[in-house]
């Protein structure tokens, strides 16, 4: 759900903005009207494309919202942003919340549906999307934690070099090596110490 939201919601809020929301780093043309004013030129809107971009925002948001609602459902707001004993926590299974219930989010699901009745619906509607992918707590948290995620896969930790693994159920850190037989250390070899006799 996430991956598809993200994944085709930046492309829809680009074009929202562009061709319905008119944000642009160009300015409007300057024009002189019948009476020799000049003001800036409206951008034209096209309703068919308007309408395109309103029924896939509207289709994006259910299925971002329907997200959430599961993750509510079933306690998974609070695993969130967990990075000790993560694995713990994801193998343990979801449990349903009794106190979470749809009536909110059909309700909102409802609503949103009514955004055909004007043009001005359908931009608050758009607007309301594209301010969702911009802000949005829950999808800048899922990135961050997809980037901490893929650190974590891609490096190792510097010290592993020096350390043994420690034993089960401790807290994962290994201890330094102490010196072998031969005074070893890390590979090093220790210089021996010449002890002279004083009495001969």
């Amino acid at each position: 759900m996430e991956k598809l939201v993200t994944a085709t919601g930046t492309g829809i809020a680009h074009a929202i903005e562009t061709e319905i929301l008119h944000i642009s780093l160009d300015q409007p043309a300057n024009v002189t009207d019948a009476n020799g004013q000049v003001h800036q030129e409206e951008p034209k809107r096209d309703s068919v494309r308007l309408q395109q971009l309103t029924a896939v925002s509207i289709m994006l948001t259910n299925l971002w919202e329907a997200r959430t609602y599961l993750r509510r459902q079933f306690g998974l707001m609070n695993r969130e942003g967990k990075i000790k004993g993560a694995t713990k926590e994801l193998n343990r299974a979801p449990v349903k919340v009794p106190s979470v219930t749809g009536d909110k989010f059909w309700g909102e699901v409802c609503i949103r549906m009514t955004s055909y009745e004007s043009e001005e619906k359908m931009e608050q509607q758009c607007r309301a999307f594209v301010e969702l992918l911009n802000v949005d707590h829950d999808f800048k948290v899922s990135v961050e934690n997809d980037e901490v995620d893929d650190r974590t896969r891609m490096s190792t930790p510097s010290d592993d070099e020096d350390t043994t693994p420690g034993p089960p159920g401790s807290s994962g850190r290994g201890r330094k090596r102490k010196a072998g037989a031969n005074g070893t250390v890390g590979g090093r070899k220790k210089k021996s110490q010449i002890q002279f006799d004083s009495s001969g």
